[in-house]
């Protein structure tokens, strides 16, 4: 039996070969190795087992990774393309503005534009107006209106801002309340006012205070002046177009009065009166600066008194004769007088005028001021001075001067001042209460302040019905 042998045949070595793809399903086909792997569907190929062990790196796998990468790479630029993009915008931070013409303004733009990285064309719809410049800034050129326009080159995105160009009507004059003052302590306060001419046709109002020694006397951006030391001191207020008026101060402390005496507390006539009576007042400490005092007669048809205090009389009834300290302290005493059949004289002596001492510097409050003259100053029929007497208008008028409020052009008319308060619990202190033929001060808590009639001093009571309107003339 012929035995068939086989014969071992050398193994001949072939080449490995292998195919890539690349994208969502990724092979490898190893043909004839010793050994191999094959991975489908993970988009990872592991390379020659032989080569991993030894530490050589397959050229598949490195051909998959960077496929791989490329693959990622696609995949993020498509999503980046999606996200919106944020919408620039361009806004001023006024909606209009004005310039006189010779001057500048800057077109401010709001908060949160970085300028830095975009280019901005600004332009003016009328050049013979307001011109601009590449930063903004406007020039006035001529009276009128104009339109500058800030946009975003190369897009559709812009803002606005129109603006308005008046030449300005500087003062001709100027002239302050006072032209010398002292001021009597340290602290002290004196309010000046300026009054500009022409009042009705001058645009630039502005007004620069300053003191040519602060030291002594120093002065705010309102006019108001502060003693600081002894001394004097000039103040200057001075206009846009350098117009100065100044005023000298002088600081000069003095000894105020703390008390007050007057020989009579009351006075009894009877009969035929054919010469005064003289009453005597003494300030005191006896060293006060000012020694002197005011008079004044609460009815000048029952008797008159004169600046030294002689009093005479005008005819039968009652009423008080005042004498005021003139230091600003307003230290008062009063003498009760009584006439009968006195077979007076018609009309009151020459120099027997009402003399009140006004503080130069306003209280903080319409009413505070108000007060400061209940029983101190009459009730005169047309009177509009708070030194010698007013009627009840011309109080109301008088006292809101004194806060730089003019009021007497509708001195007779006040139920038209102001804005009208609805009702009597929404009234403030410092209001008008208007009465047919009759104004006064609401005082804020149901009472008001008034100059009631002839033969009255200025007025506090709580009879404040029957008032028809209330105006309110500071908000």
């Amino acid at each position: 039996m012929n035995s068939l042998k086989k014969q071992k045949k050398e193994a001949v070595p072939r080449k490995k070969k292998a195919i890539t793809i690349v994208g969502s399903t990724l092979a490898v086909i190893v043909v004839a190795g010793t050994a191999g792997a094959l991975f489908a569907g993970s988009g990872i190929i592991g390379g020659n087992y032989a080569d991993r062990l030894s530490g050589k790196e397959s050229p598949v796998h490195t051909v998959v990774e960077k496929a791989t990468e490329k693959s990622t790479s696609q995949k993020d630029a498509t999503a980046d393309e999606r996200l919106p993009k944020k919408e620039y915008k361009i806004s001023f931070v006024k909606k209009k503005a004005a310039v006189s013409t010779g001057d500048k303004y800057t077109a401010e733009l709001a908060d949160g534009i970085d300028l830095s990285k975009y280019k901005l064309n600004w332009s003016s719809s009328d050049e013979s107006v307001a011109t601009v410049d590449k930063n903004g800034i406007v020039t006035g050129v001529a009276d009128g209106k104009a339109t500058i326009t800030c946009q975003k080159a190369g897009s559709s995105i812009k803002a606005t801002l129109p603006i308005t160009v008046t030449t300005p009507v500087y003062p001709e004059a100027l002239e302050l309340n006072k032209a010398e003052y002292t001021l009597t302590d340290v602290g002290e306060l004196l309010k000046l006012s300026a009054s500009i001419t022409p009042e009705d046709t001058v645009t630039e109002t502005k007004l620069k205070w300053s003191s040519s020694d602060e030291s002594v006397a120093a002065v705010s951006d309102k006019g108001v002046v502060k003693a600081v030391s002894e001394g004097t001191a000039t103040i200057y207020c001075t206009t846009a177009n350098d117009i100065t008026a100044e005023c000298l101060v002088t600081v000069q402390k003095i000894v105020k009065a703390d008390e007050l005496f007057l020989d009579y507390v009351g006075y009894d006539f009877s009969g035929p009166q054919s010469e005064p009576v003289k009453l005597t007042a003494t300030v005191y400490p006896e060293n006060a600066t000012y020694q002197d005092v005011a008079w004044h007669s609460t009815n000048e048809n029952v008797a008159c008194v004169d600046n030294d205090g002689n009093v005479t009389i005008t005819g039968d009834g009652k009423c008080d004769i005042v004498c005021t300290t003139i230091d600003g302290t307003y230290l008062s005493k009063k003498c009760e007088i009584t006439a009968e059949n006195t077979m007076p004289v018609v009309t009151c002596p020459e120099g027997t005028s009402v003399y009140v001492p006004v503080n130069p510097v306003p209280a903080n409050s319409v009413i505070e001021e108000a007060l400061r003259y209940v029983g101190k100053i009459p009730y005169v029929w047309g009177g509009t001075d708070l030194s010698t007497g007013v009627d009840c208008s011309g109080f109301i008028c008088a006292v809101y001067q004194r806060f730089g409020i003019n009021l007497w052009g509708v001195r007779t008319d006040l139920y038209l001042a102001g804005t009208e308060v609805k009702s009597i619990e929404e009234a403030k202190a410092g209001d008008i209460l208007c009465y047919p033929g009759h104004v006064a001060i609401y005082d804020g808590n149901g009472g008001r302040v008034h100059a009631y009639d002839t033969g009255y001093m200025i007025m506090h009571d709580t009879n404040i019905g029957g008032y028809y309107t209330i105006r309110r003339i500071i908000e």
